[in-house]
């Protein structure tokens, strides 16, 4: 199957769906197929939009010039041959993303690219295209841990977007409703998460379809990712 021929799933029109899947992820924030769904849905919206300050992130953004540049040719990773991508030396970016697809069960065209007419956008739909990878060259899981290290990792770059504290907010109430017994493993999880991204260079914006060939721990060097590493999550090895 190539481009040409992939139908996306059309998930995100029915309101039900998109409820189910807020419900979902709300109660297992490991949820990425759900959470993608609801992160469209919130998209499409303009009250959302407004709340998330997308465009003021996007300036803020803009302060890097390396940043700056991206938010001006707005490259987009588009859809991924997961099959080309398997071909790839073990351990490269891209052989270890379409491994980890597969071991999932996850297809990596989950959903149809968002639109970009704006720097603010590019930067809603660059998250949204990219989370999957920051995963990978954070090293953090799919679970629960892993997200709240993400989180945490997102937070340390981008503490001013309200969209990363809309996010610490559900991790917080999902650990006081459901997950009350991993306050303490979701805490530390957040703060190796958070100590790592406040030394990292930005991931954002780099263009990870011409590193998919690259073996994944010359991007971590590259890009100021600890390569030593610790345990987050389930058997995840973490850059720290």
């Amino acid at each position: 199957m190539n481009q040409n021929t992939y139908t996306f799933p059309n998930r995100v029109k029915n309101p039900l769906r998109v409820a189910r899947s807020l419900w979902r992820v709300t109660k297992d924030l490991s949820r990425t197929e759900d959470a993608a769904i609801v992160q469209i849905a919130f998209a499409r919206s303009r009250q959302f939009a407004r709340f998330a300050q997308w465009e003021q992130v996007a300036e803020r953004l803009s302060s890097d010039p390396r940043v700056d540049r991206v938010l001006k040719d707005r490259p987009r990773l588009g859809w991924i041959d997961a099959n080309a991508l398997s071909q790839l030396p073990e351990g490269t970016l891209g052989r270890t993303f379409a491994d980890h697809m597969a071991c999932k069960g996850m297809s990596p065209n989950l959903v149809e690219p968002l639109p970009v007419d704006s720097p603010g956008s590019f930067v809603l739909a660059h998250f949204g295209e990219t989370h999957d990878i920051w995963h990978l060259v954070t090293g953090y899981g799919m679970d629960e841990l892993g997200e709240a290290s993400l989180i945490g990792f997102y937070s340390a770059l981008f503490g001013q977007a309200p969209h990363f504290a809309l996010l610490l907010g559900i991790l917080f109430l999902n650990t006081a409703f459901f997950r009350p017994a991993d306050f303490r493993r979701r805490m530390d999880a957040l703060t190796v998460g958070w100590e790592a991204g406040k030394s990292a260079d930005s991931l954002f914006g780099r263009d990870w379809a011409g590193l998919w060939d690259t073996p994944i721990c010359e991007v971590r060097e590259s890009l100021g990712v600890k390569a030593e590493p610790v345990v987050v999550g389930e058997g995840i090895q973490a850059a720290a």
